[in-house]
């Protein structure tokens, strides 16, 4: 099972996901509470971006021992959706 945790899920046709999906249910590394997870992050470092940016202070601080405890899976997740939201910065100021 824990192989089947490490499949990037970016990328991946629907069946491929499904699969995963249902062979994690049940089980300590399912799919929902890989979403959740996924999630949390996103809106964690989403309130992070702003004060990095320079657009305005927050007062919410991204945990980094939160972030440790996260599988492999959902830190790739990660990465690829924050270097979007970056390239999309990088597009709008560079207009």
């Amino acid at each position: 099972m824990r192989l089947i945790t490490e499949i990037p899920l970016s990328g991946l046709p629907d069946q491929i996901r499904t699969l995963r999906s249902t062979l994690l249910r049940g089980t300590l590394h399912s799919a929902e509470l890989e979403q959740r997870a996924l999630g949390y992050a996103e809106h964690m470092i989403s309130q992070t971006l702003p004060t990095l940016f320079g657009i305005y202070s927050t007062t919410n601080k991204l945990n980094d021992e939160e972030l440790d405890k996260l599988s492999s899976t959902i830190k790739l997740e990660l990465g690829i959706w924050l270097r979007q939201h970056v390239a999309q910065y990088a597009e709008v100021s560079a207009q």
